[in-house]
């Protein structure tokens, strides 16, 4: 081998270390993102192994439900709490944000009276403003997003008329709305917080930032690490529900 093809070699061998190094070295966006995890003993973790798309998560760091590419079965139920839940094993319909709804007789307005001292796990309070603003931004952004037609083809306003008090009108008679609201297992309208939400491009806002504790959630689970490889949920010290 000749002294020029020799020093090629080690160049090229030397340009190839250098770039695994830097590889190494490189820090990921999801690995920006982690949290500090407390180590959990393995008798208090549950690990499901599900979904995911190519063998790891494509919509690791998505956790708007209505953002374009979500995915109902990705676990936006665990983290927005419905206003009633169907157990189809029950065949019952079991209250829960919500405390009661009333239909007017001409069922062209619905009234939806919301429990109250429910927080959202950044501490600002669950509202009847949460449930209003989400309908009328449905209505707004109509085919833009999931449910919006829907929406869109039968409220006419929500308004927050207290802070535990939703008053929907409708612009046709609209029977089954509340039942369409209610989640069937993962499926349902999912209800945003509108202090975080408002302003937001809901077709690509993702909801996601550890370091501000986002998503925020009512319910018991918070997301606390996302990755394209596992996305890890702590239980949280305070729910509204494990008194009641």
């Amino acid at each position: 081998m000749s002294d020029d093809t020799a020093a090629h070699h080690l160049r090229r061998r030397d340009l190839i270390k250098t770039g695994v190094l830097a590889g190494m070295a490189a820090v990921l966006p999801w690995q920006e993102s982690r949290a500090d995890l407390p180590e959990v003993a393995r008798n208090r973790t549950m690990v499901l192994s599900w979904g995911g798309r190519e063998g790891r998560w494509v919509d690791w760091d998505l956790w708007n439900p209505y953002s374009i590419g979500s995915n109902h079965q990705n676990g936006a139920n665990l983290i927005y709490e419905p206003l009633a839940y169907y157990s189809a094993f029950a065949d019952k319909t079991y209250m829960w944000l919500a405390e009661s709804y009333e239909f007017t007789p001409d069922l062209k307005r619905l009234t939806i009276k919301t429990r109250s001292g429910i927080d959202w796990s950044d501490g600002q309070p669950f509202s009847a403003e949460d449930v209003a603003y989400t309908l009328n931004s449905l209505r707004d952004l109509g085919p833009k997003v999931r449910w919006g037609v829907d929406v869109q083809q039968a409220v006419d306003k929500a308004v927050a008329s207290d802070p535990n008090t939703v008053v929907v009108d409708f612009k046709i008679p609209a029977p089954r709305f509340f039942f369409f609201m209610t989640y069937k297992y993962d499926i349902g309208v999912y209800i945003v917080p509108k202090h975080v939400f408002d302003g937001q491009d809901w077709t690509t806002f993702k909801h996601f930032d550890l370091a501000k504790r986002w998503p925020i959630t009512t319910g018991p689970w918070q997301v606390v690490d996302a990755s394209p490889q596992q996305k890890v949920f702590d239980r949280r010290a305070t729910w509204w529900a494990a008194d009641r």
